[in-house]
């Protein structure tokens, strides 16, 4: 799981794993600690019944709630994501996907989902 964090948004992207939990237990969350010891920066991702994704911001962690029907179809299915607000600000989930282009050898692509425009790619002859 990582976010990309900017001043009018924040992106969750979760690894095939993290989805695959967030189906199977309900919940995936993350944890940062500038200094340990001390409060820490975090967001969760839950799921509940009903329809509407929510997000909510207390206590230093993002509580982003998504509907149990949605998370338990995930994994199997094409949906990127969905995106909801907190405030002004934008809150995405979306699974993480394959770069089309090489950025650092210690990620593990395999853990990412297919990247639907790699298909639109040209092949190199």
């Amino acid at each position: 799981m990582n976010a990309r964090i900017d001043e009018s948004s924040v992106r969750i992207r979760l690894l095939v794993g993290d989805v695959a939990k967030l189906a199977s237990e309900g919940a995936v969350e993350c944890e940062v600690a500038f200094v340990p010891g001390t409060p820490v920066f975090g967001f969760r991702i839950e799921t509940a019944s009903g329809t509407e994704s929510r997000a909510v911001f207390a206590g230093g962690q993002l509580l982003v709630t998504i509907p149990a029907e949605f998370a338990a179809a995930w994994p199997l299915n094409d949906e990127v994501g969905l995106d909801m607000r907190c405030g002004q600000l934008r809150v995405t989930v979306e699974k993480d996907l394959r770069r089309l282009k090489p950025w650092r050898t210690e990620s593990a692509e395999t853990e990412r989902y297919p990247n639907p425009r790699a298909r639109h790619q040209a092949k190199p002859v």
